[in-house]
C-alpha cells in the first residue's frame, strides 16, 4: 500500500497522556474514542475487543486503539489493570491503521518486541512534559514509535508475501515440469509414482499441487496429451486404430476408441474415411 509521506511527516497531537488504573465499566461495556489511543500495560493483562476480534496484552505490550473505534477492555476485575495511555490525534492515523494492526504488532519478533516496549518506557519518563520542548519532544517519541511499528510490520508483511510468492512460484514450476514429462512420456504406461519419483516429490503432494494449479487431474491432462497425438496420427493416415492405440500408450483399441469418442464426440475411425 502506498502512504501519503507529508501526512505521516507530521507529529501526532497528544490530548492526554499518563497511568491509569482502569474503571470495571471499560471492562463490561463497548465505548468509543474520537481520538487514537496507545495502550501499554504495566500490571495485569488485557484483552481488547473490537467486533468479534480479541487481541491480548500482557506487562510489557502495548496495542493501539484507531480514531472513532467501538471497542471495549477485558480484564479481571479482582486482579486489576494498570496501563500507561496515550489519547492522540494524527492526520495519518487512517492510512496508518490499515498498515498497523494490533495482530500485527503481537506478531513482532521478541527482540523486536522488547525494542517497542523500551520505546514506550522513554516515553513514559515524559509523562510531566511542562514546557513547550518536553511537549513536543513527547509528540516526537510517539511519531517514533508509531514510525516503527510501521517498518517492523511493513517488512514481516512483505517478507510474508516475498514467502508465499516463492511457495506459489514452486508450485507452478512443479506443474508445469509435470505437464513436461507426460508430453514426453505420454506413449508410456505412466502411473503417478512414475510421475513423482521423475520429480523427485510426494506422488500425493504433486497430485494435489496439479489439480489447484488446474482446474483438471494429472491424468485428465495425460489423456488431452493422448487424444491430441492419436488425433495427429490419425489424420497422417499411416496407421490403423489398434497402431495409433499403442502408439499413445493403450494395449486395449477398443478402450482407446471409447475414450477417443468421449473427448472428441466421433469414434476415431471417422479420421480414417
Amino acid at each position: 500500500m502506498r502512504i501519503d509521506e507529508a501526512q505521516f511527516e507530521l507529529l501526532p497531537t497528544v490530548h492526554s497522556l499518563g497511568v491509569m488504573l482502569f474503571d470495571p465499566q471499560w471492562a463490561e461495556r463497548m465505548h468509543i474514542s474520537a481520538n487514537c489511543e496507545l495502550l501499554y500495560v504495566i500490571s495485569g493483562a488485557m484483552q481488547l475487543q473490537v467486533g468479534d476480534t480479541y487481541e491480548a496484552a500482557g506487562p510489557g505490550e502495548l496495542l493501539l486503539v484507531p480514531p472513532e473505534t467501538m471497542h471495549r477492555d477485558v480484564f479481571d476485575l479482582d486482579t486489576g489493570l494498570q496501563v500507561f495511555m496515550m489519547s492522540f490525534a494524527w492526520p495519518a492515523a487512517r492510512d496508518y491503521f490499515r498498515c498497523v494492526t494490533n495482530a500485527g504488532i503481537r506478531a513482532l519478533p521478541a527482540h523486536r518486541a522488547a525494542e517497542m516496549a523500551a520505546q514506550v518506557e522513554r516515553l513514559r519518563h515524559d509523562t510531566h512534559a511542562d514546557t513547550a520542548a518536553e511537549r513536543l519532544l513527547v509528540r516526537a517519541r510517539l511519531h517514533t514509535i508509531l514510525l516503527l511499528l510501521l517498518r517492523e510490520i511493513g517488512e514481516m508483511t512483505a517478507q510474508t508475501d516475498r514467502t508465499v510468492q516463492a511457495a506459489r512460484n514452486r508450485r507452478h514450476t512443479l506443474m508445469l515440469t509435470a505437464k513436461q514429462y507426460l508430453q514426453q512420456n505420454y506413449a508410456q504406461p505412466v502411473t503417478l509414482d512414475d510421475i513423482a519419483t521423475a520429480l523427485e516429490v510426494n506422488r500425493y503432494y504433486l497430485s494435489h499441487v496439479f489439480s489447484e494449479e488446474n482446474d483438471f487431474t494429472l491424468f485428465a491432462y495425460l489423456t488431452t496429451v493422448r487424444m491430441e497425438q492419436a488425433r495427429v496420427l490419425l489424420l497422417a493416415g499411416r496407421k490403423n486404430v489398434t497402431a495409433v492405440a499403442h502408439a499413445v500408450g493403450y494395449d486395449n483399441s477398443h478402450y482407446f476408441s471409447k475414450v477417443f469418442r468421449k473427448h472428441f464426440g466421433s469414434p476415431p475411425s471417422d479420421l480414417l474415411d
